[in-house]
């Protein structure tokens, strides 16, 4: 019982965690999961950009 606690105590944090930091706008993207065409490949400073645009 001590082991899954652990173990969802870890996953609950991982969640924390991730979830700050996409809120915070800091969460990097990734080449594993998500769209892979070109015009889903701009570059981080103009994907910034236009999702700032957008929360106006």
């Amino acid at each position: 019982m001590i082991v899954l606690t652990v173990l969802l105590t870890i996953f609950g944090l991982a969640i924390l965690t991730t979830g700050a930091l996409a809120f915070t706008g800091k969460l990097p993207g990734n080449s594993f999961v998500g769209l892979h065409i070109p015009e889903a490949s701009y570059p981080r400073s103009e994907c910034s950009m236009i999702l700032r645009r957008d929360e106006r």
